[in-house]
């Protein structure tokens, strides 16, 4: 943990650790070369020192990439070969290419974009890619907020300020969780699309300031339905079957 633009690791002196398990909090670079194969990955990145880019580079031997570009907009890929769960945070907007730390039902991927500097709103982006784990979980609830991905997970959960458009390839969602939030200027509407690859899925989701959240169609058998928002949710019809629902 470093605070102030401090930083873990330099280019010339990697940090050196052996663990399955690493947990980086920092305000600088990030340089850290761990010997053994990672089963836990949780980064937290804050930019200590205003309009300062910094490195950051993470090795172990389960990680055949680890890309992290810095910028307003930080850009994102990882492959591990073995299942892995990955926590990242940072005051960034965040664009994705492929993440992936497990398949569709191993490993996790969480990812929080929770502030920008000025003129970039916190989001997360779809670059290049899936983002593939047993669940993933993408935030942005910041002012302008959303989230915008291509996954491949069974498990999806997504917090927005903003938008939502998240598609889901190669399998059935088993759990579907949702936290839709406005923290846009004004009333504004916003909007929000779920697709996925497994037969049966409708999302059928619209905005309305005056009238609230309205759930139009929402189907899918067997799935854990969560839908929290700051405006009245108004149910036209959902319908999971044996699944569950939680509205709030």
């Amino acid at each position: 943990t470093t605070a102030g633009g401090g930083n873990i690791g330099t280019a010339g002196n990697f940090l050196r650790v052996a663990t399955p398990s690493l947990t980086l909090v920092g305000s600088g670079n990030m340089l850290v070369a761990d010997s053994q194969s990672l089963s836990t990955l949780d980064m937290m990145v804050t930019h200590g020192r205003v309009n300062t880019t910094y490195s950051y580079a993470i090795s172990a031997s389960n990680l055949t990439n680890f890309s992290l570009n810095d910028g307003d907009i930080q850009t994102l890929s990882l492959t591990a070969s073995t299942a892995l769960d990955f926590r990242y945070s940072a005051d960034r907007a965040l664009w994705t290419n492929t993440i992936t730390t497990g398949t569709n039902s191993t490993g996790s991927v969480s990812l929080t974009s929770r502030s920008a500097p000025t003129g970039t709103a916190p989001q997360i982006i779809r670059g290049g890619g899936n983002i593939t784990a047993g669940s993933v979980s993408l935030s942005a609830v910041g002012t302008n907020g959303s989230v915008n991905a291509t996954t491949n997970t069974r498990h999806l959960s997504v917090a927005s300020g903003g938008n939502v458009n998240v598609s889901n390839d190669g399998t059935t969602l088993q759990s579907l969780s949702l936290d839709l939030q406005h923290r846009t200027s004004g009333s504004s509407t916003h909007s929000y699309s779920i697709a996925n690859a497994g037969g049966g899925f409708t999302f059928d989701v619209s905005d309305n300031s005056n009238t609230g959240l309205m759930l139009n169609n929402v189907a899918q058998a067997g799935m854990d339905l969560s839908i929290k928002s700051d405006r009245t949710i108004i149910v036209k019809n959902v319908n999971v079957g044996s699944g569950s629902v939680t509205l709030s």
